[in-house]
């Protein structure tokens, strides 16, 4: 069961108040309505991709449940989670329309999603030479892509581009979020094209290749993770997305990582409409960060749009703790590593009791 199916009276007894379920339904509908205009003329020769750009765990979660375990993430910003929340209504919204789609529209949509996949001392054979090989076949400047990584990584000092060790192979931040995990697996089933790229910096037009199928990221420290296209290169993610004639992008952070992704693929790709949704992207809390960015898009010919009326998803106002209800709601210290379940396997026996003390209310009203 998906967020906005689950009975009112569960979700608030899980943390999930009246309030937060008003704006989750509000984005949910603003969101339907949007995409159902945006695949209006959707085809194969009319290609649109929604872009979903790192919405890993390192980033959105302060806190989160992995195997049983309390972990934080290494890069966490402030507010990450209601990137969470805002994609997961935008993807509840696609689960409902993509049915109502023509087949020439469902083979005219795809899904695309960014991940960091960091892996410290990158030239070291203990560290994924043979994935360092594949990464020299498809980029020509493979050299400084490396060196740019071993910057970021670098004890952190932002100013100087340095970040720490986040979005490790290997290791559980550098998975996507699960409830967003979980709702792009009910879409690959339903016959949604959902693709992932790999990348070693801020900007996946830069460094990002084509991930192979299956590939969980914290599961994959020891193997190369990227798919090959001949014997040695992988296929380049502004290669593959040079294929939509329209890309939504959303995700964390809309002033860093989406923003350099999309004015990347804006400056080596002719005649894209890129669009960037105000609410689904997150923004470091620094002063004037959206208002500098949408700037920036203006010039580059990178609209921005805003499905409810709000400048962000830092504007959705989300009460409570949201950390906590998310792992409840993706079952993390529940579930089989691997296989995570949805939330409806979780919910179906809190859902029955539900219904049995509904109906033993109105017994006694009667």
């Amino acid at each position: 069961m998906i967020l906005g199916n689950i009975s009112p009276n569960i979700l608030t007894k899980m943390g999930f108040g009246q309030k937060n379920q008003q704006v989750y339904a509000e984005l949910k509908s603003a969101g339907k309505m949007y995409l159902q205009k945006l695949l209006k003329d959707a085809s194969p020769t009319n290609m649109v991709a929604l872009l979903l750009v790192d919405i890993q765990n390192d980033f959105t979660r302060k806190n989160y449940l992995h195997d049983g375990k309390n972990i934080a993430g290494r890069l966490y910003v402030p507010g990450g989670e209601s990137t969470i929340l805002t994609n997961m209504a935008l993807l509840e919204a696609l689960i409902e329309m993509f049915p109502t789609l023509s087949a020439e529209q469902q083979k005219g949509f795809g899904i695309v999603v960014t991940q960091d996949a960091h892996r410290p001392y990158r030239t070291a054979a203990t560290a994924g030479g043979d994935e360092l090989d594949t990464l020299q076949s498809t980029y020509t400047d493979a050299k400084k892509i490396r060196e740019g990584e071993v910057e970021e990584l670098m004890p952190s000092n932002p100013v100087a581009g340095r970040f720490g060790r986040h979005c490790l192979v290997g290791t559980p931040g550098a998975d996507i979020a699960t409830p967003v995990e979980q709702l792009l697996a009910v879409l690959s089933e339903a016959g949604v094209s959902v693709d992932r790229f790999g990348k070693i910096n801020f900007d996946a037009s830069a460094a990002g290749m084509l991930l192979k199928k299956g590939v969980k990221m914290s599961n994959s420290a020891n193997e190369n993770i990227y798919f090959r296209q001949d014997s040695k290169s992988g296929l380049s993610f502004v290669d593959y997305m040079s294929k939509f004639a329209r890309i939504v992008a959303t995700g964390i952070c809309g002033d860093v990582c989406v923003k350099q992704t999309v004015e990347g693929l804006a400056s080596k790709v002719d005649g894209q409409s890129i669009t960037v949704l105000a609410e689904p992207s997150h923004y470091l809390p620094i002063p004037n960060a959206v208002a500098d960015t949408k700037s920036s898009f203006q010039g580059k010919g990178i609209a921005y749009k805003s499905l409810t009326g709000k400048e962000a998803s830092n504007a959705v106002q989300w009460t409570g703790n949201v950390g906590a209800f998310l792992d409840k709601f993706a079952g993390l210290n529940e579930q089989v590593v691997g296989k995570p379940r949805l939330f409806s396997e979780l919910l179906e026996p809190a859902a029955d009791e539900d219904k049995k003390q509904n109906i033993k209310r109105s017994k006694l009203a009667q």
